[in-house]
């Protein structure tokens, strides 16, 4: 559901709007004579702006002095008498200098007496300030859950940072310091900030391919050239960003990414260093000297392809020791692109907006249930990610268990597709199948479990985990303990969830239906390559029967190596492999053909890939979509009234690719009031 407001059709505050259109033709009127005559001059007016009973222009006025006359009250457009942030002119339409029916005071800053200022209630545009109670509910406008965010005075400050380099302007969160005039960077056509723990830069360059996944491709291969080779934890959906007035919508990628450098070195010459890599020329990295240093380096890289073909690329980075939730909420901010704006000629320059844009958002809207498919391959070679596999699983629902959502989760298997289209096949597993793969839906256990399943975290455990009976007895040497690999070679996860999702739409039990409902995420895990695609078409056919359901694709499996930005090591030839996976290109393809994303199965910590699973999947059942593109560092949400953190696991975050709120924990119920404000991006005319 989309936003609604409060604004009435008929106030006088659009009388305010169309008067300041008018005002700067008006001369003054608040003034008894500029003369030391004691009369009222030719075109004034006598008033009594002391209040003191005796018009401003008799003789009797004890303010009219020798010395010049003190009532004199300037009514242009920069005075504002009352500090409420609007300018007198604006108030007193009439320049009568008396209150009238329809104007606000000029001489009072709170007119309806409810506590909030005239100034806040007209930026806002949600309070009529000549009433207060805009809404007529019987709450005070001071006490409507509006007030808590949508008020000039509460807004989320910004620093403006100009990237003339890099052809941007960008909206840095509160406590950046923007660095245009470091001439170490200027060469690079870059623009570098930081807060004194998260250090980040700005660049262009001319691009030299029309699909920004190539250009985000390039820009990682060329990180790895330049002394930098990144340990790639995730990679977003290619997603389009924001557009305003005659600024194209752009297209964008974002990659969360890791550095394990030989030495503690300091952050700031580090990040000096990845722009003179991206931009393939010489940085001096002497100049930057902050007493920040690590070896092991958070990175986040958004590249963005714009319309002329140049390539804009936002970076952030801090020391992993760093990188805490919050921090990792301002890098979101940093590197969503909701912050930089188009600046390349004098009408295409953007500001950010003084004035909040606010938004009331029916909690009902969203809260819809998750029904989740993890597919991991359980063939021989997979033994030495399996015990990686099982703490990531461990990760995944907890973190699923605090999103506070209607969710089931179901696991299967590479291998399944064979109950359809070969079931001898599996006889291959020491004479008997996988024994918990159930032979009608192809679910390991043969249910879902959700949030109300007996000791679900262990029960969880067992269906990523358990091998009882499996082909573990003819391997040797034979594999690590607690390792599912009751496969065999011919894996097919993107045949086996397609056919798993196809049989639980057809079944009848509460806990082995697929919800019509629900929103569906897949998880496939692999260190191969998908045996469909190598045979059978192109990634849109083989995606066609998951986009149909709606399903999200999330691919944690082989990057491609060193070679291609990413960090496995080719796979091993022995029956279960020691180290190593090959890149796992169908399940990227249908991931991202789906909107998904995907990660490598060789970092040791997959967190940050199941966050970004999770989080694709919580949006898409929670759609509190934004009307506008904000500023995300600005984004200000109150829930009946009461202002939320911003959180991963208990309050609500934002999401770019969506523009949408996600909440998490228990801070929204279905009957709560969701009040939002923040900045956005307009045209500057100055």
């Amino acid at each position: 559901m989309r936003a609604e407001n409060f604004k009435s059709s008929s106030r006088p505050l659009v009388v305010l709007a169309v008067m300041l259109m008018l005002i700067s033709t008006l001369g003054s009127a608040c003034d008894d004579g500029s003369k030391n005559n004691s009369v009222t001059d030719t075109g004034n007016t006598a008033t009594d702006v002391n209040g003191d009973a005796n018009g401003d222009a008799t003789v009797t006025n004890s303010d009219v002095t020798s010395n010049g006359d003190v009532d004199t009250v300037g009514c242009g457009t920069s005075v504002d008498t009352d500090n409420d942030g609007i300018a007198d002119a604006y108030e007193d339409l009439n320049q009568d200098c008396v209150v009238d029916a329809g104007e606000t005071a000029w001489n009072n800053p709170d007119t309806d007496g409810d506590t909030l200022s005239d100034g806040d209630e007209v930026a806002g545009g949600y309070f009529d300030p000549l009433k207060a109670d805009t809404n007529d509910d019987g709450v005070p406008d001071s006490e409507d859950p509006m007030a808590a965010v949508c008020v000039k005075s509460v807004l989320r400050p910004y620093v403006a940072g100009p990237a003339p380099h890099a052809q941007s302007t960008l909206a840095l969160p509160e406590g950046f310091k923007p660095l245009a005039q470091q001439q170490q960077l200027q060469a690079a056509s870059a623009m570098a900030f930081d807060d004194g723990k998260i250090f980040g830069f700005v660049t262009r360059r001319t691009g030299t391919n029309a699909q920004v996944l190539a250009e985000h491709s390039a820009n990682l291969v060329a990180l790895s050239v330049g002394g930098y080779p990144p340990l790639v934890e995730l990679t977003d959906p290619e997603f389009t960003t924001w557009s305003a007035l005659d600024a194209p919508a752009r297209r964008a990628i974002r990659a969360h990414v890791r550095f394990e450098l030989s030495a503690a070195t300091d952050v700031a010459r580090v990040r000096d260093g990845l722009v003179g890599a991206l931009q393939k020329v010489a940085v001096d990295t002497s100049a930057a000297v902050t007493g920040t240093t690590c070896a092991n380096i958070i990175y986040w890289q958004v590249t963005e392809l714009r319309d002329d073909l140049s390539v804009v690329t936002v970076g952030a980075l801090a020391c992993e020791a760093d990188f805490d939730d919050a921090s990792r909420l301002t890098f979101d901010d940093l590197t969503n692109t909701t912050n930089f704006a188009v600046s390349i000629s004098p009408n295409k320059l953007f500001k950010a907006n003084e004035d909040p844009t606010c938004e009331a958002i029916d909690a009902r809207s969203g809260g819809g249930a998750v029904d989740i498919l993890w597919v991991i391959d359980n063939s021989g070679s997979m033994a030495d990610e399996l015990d990686n596999v099982a703490r990531t699983a461990a990760t995944f629902l907890t973190t699923l268990q605090n999103s506070g959502t209607d969710w089931r989760l179901g696991v299967t298997t590479t291998e399944a597709y064979l109950i359809w289209e070969n079931p001898a096949r599996l006889s291959i597993t020491n004479g008997a199948p996988d024994p918990m793969l159930d032979m009608v839906d192809g679910l390991r256990g043969g249910v879902f479990l959700d949030k109300n399943t007996v000791n679900v975290a262990d029960a969880f455990d067992t269906l990523v985990t358990f091998w009882d009976g499996c082909y573990k007895e003819l391997l040797n040497p034979p594999p690590p303990v607690g390792t599912n690999i009751c496969g065999f070679g011919l894996e097919s996860g993107l045949k086996s969830g397609r056919d798993v999702l196809a049989a639980t739409q057809l079944e009848t039990a509460d806990d082995r239906i697929l919800r019509a409902d629900a929103a569906k995420l897949v998880v496939w895990i692999g260190d191969e390559d998908d045996e469909y695609t190598k045979s059978e078409g192109d990634a849109a056919t083989i995606a066609a029967p998951y986009v149909a359901l709606g399903v999200v694709g999330c691919a944690i499996v082989g990057d491609g190596g060193p070679s291609a930005g990413g960090v496995c090591q080719p796979l091993g030839t022995q029956t279960w492999a020691v180290t190593g996976a090959n890149l796992g290109q169908g399940y990227i393809d249908v991931a991202l053909a789906t909107g998904g994303l995907f990660g490598s199965l060789c970092n040791d910590d997959l967190t940050e890939t199941i966050d970004g699973c999770i989080k694709r999947i919580l949006i898409k059942a929670n759609n509190y979509q934004l009307s506008h593109w904000p500023l995300s560092s600005t984004i200000k949400v109150a829930i009946d009234g009461e202002i939320v953190p911003r959180s991963k696991t208990n309050g609500w975050d934002y999401d770019m690719i969506e523009n949408a709120l996600v909440f998490t924990g228990d801070a929204l119920q279905l009957d709560s009031v969701i009040t939002v404000s923040y900045r956005v991006w307009v045209k500057n005319e100055g």
